[in-house]
C-alpha cells in the first residue's frame, strides 16, 4: 500500500515503471513471437528495428588487408629467439641470422603500419608493422610475419591508418629489453 500511496504522490516513478514495461514487452515480443527464427532482412524488421541480413562478426585475426612484403620485411621474418639464463633470470635473446646482421648499420627503406607507443596525433617514436594495428598478431598463425620494427624519426610524422614509407639506419638490438630487436634510427618518412 505504502509503494502504490507514494506513486499517486509521485508522477516520475509512474511513468519510470511503465517505462520499464514498455521495454520488457518489446523485448518479449522480439524474443518469443512465434518462435521464429530470427533470420531476418532488411525487409523483415525485428521490433520495427532494420536488421541487416549478415551480422556476422569476423574473427579479428581474419586479414582485412594484404600484409605488406618486400625483400627487406622477408630477411627479417627470419628472425628467431633463444632462451637464456643470466643472473638468475630468463631472458629471450633474439638470434640474427647472416642475412639479417648484414643489413645492421646500412641505410634501408621500409614501407609499413604505424603502430604507435603513446597516444597523440604525431609521432616520432612508433612501431612500423605489416599489418595494420587492428589485425592482431597473436590471433590465429604468426608464422611468416615479421617482427615489429621500433622506428625512431628525426622528427614527429602525422598518424595514419594508411601504409607509410621511411628510410633510417637499421640497428639490431639483442639485449636492451626497453627495445625492440629491430630500431630504425634517425628515420625519415619517405613520400611517394
Amino acid at each position: 500500500m505504502k509503494i502504490i500511496e507514494h506513486l499517486k504522490q509521485n508522477w516520475n516513478g509512474i511513468f519510470y515503471l511503465i517505462g520499464i514495461l514498455v521495454l520488457i514487452l518489446l523485448f518479449s515480443q522480439v524474443r518469443f513471437s512465434d518462435n521464429k527464427k530470427l533470420e531476418k532482412t532488411q525487409e523483415e524488421p525485428i521490433a520495427g528495428i532494420p536488421v541487416p541480413t549478415d551480422t556476422t562478426i569476423p574473427p579479428s585475426h581474419e586479414l582485412h588487408e594484404k600484409m605488406i612484403t618486400s625483400e627487406v620485411w622477408s630477411k627479417l621474418a627470419n628472425l628467431s629467439y633463444r632462451k637464456e639464463i643470466i643472473d638468475n633470470e630468463q631472458w629471450t635473446i633474439p638470434v640474427f641470422p647472416t642475412e639479417i646482421k648484414a643489413l645492421e648499420g646500412e641505410t634501408i627503406t621500409l614501407k609499413g603500419y604505424l603502430i604507435p607507443l603513446e597516444k597523440g596525433l604525431q609521432h616520432q617514436l612508433f612501431m612500423l608493422s605489416v599489418l595494420p594495428i587492428d589485425q592482431c598478431y597473436f590471433c590465429g598463425k604468426t608464422k611468416g610475419v615479421p617482427e615489429m620494427v621500433e622506428v625512431n624519426m628525426n622528427k614527429p610524422i602525422d598518424y595514419t591508418k594508411q601504409p607509410i614509407s621511411v628510410k633510417g639506419i637499421l640497428q639490431l638490438n639483442e639485449r636492451d629489453e626497453e627495445h625492440f630487436a629491430f630500431m630504425l634510427m634517425g628515420a625519415e618518412l619517405v613520400r611517394p
